[in-house]
């Protein structure tokens, strides 16, 4: 399923959801499906949002590690990171607006 759906399964569900929703007046048949399939978690959009015990903490905390604090060296920020950032996907954790962006661009450094 992970091959089929890159963005994972959760990230998926959220998306059929919406696409039923949005054609439920035209097309209703895919709402009871969508409703059967929803996400196993909700997407974090604020700090304050996230789950204190998934992955998606440890990397908050790595970058306040790294950033504010300096008690983290680029390797090992680097190392944790990826171990976070696969760990997230593979629970399924959801991240969006600006703190999806800000997560995505970290992701996107590192792999530059």
């Amino acid at each position: 399923m992970a091959s089929a759906v890159s963005e994972g399964t959760d990230t998926a569900r959220a998306r059929f959801g919406r696409y039923a929703r949005t054609l439920l007046e035209r097309h209703p048949s895919p709402a009871p499906v969508a409703a059967c399939h929803p996400p196993g978690h909700r997407a974090w959009s604020r700090l304050g949002d996230v789950d204190p015990a998934g992955a998606t903490a440890q990397q908050l905390a790595l970058l306040e590690a790294f950033n504010e604090a300096g008690t983290c060296s680029a390797p090992d920020f680097a190392h944790g990171w990826r171990e976070a950032r696969r760990a997230s996907q593979a629970n399924g954790e959801r991240v969006r607006g600006a703190l999806g962006d800000l997560l995505d661009e970290v992701f996107m450094i590192l792999e530059e």
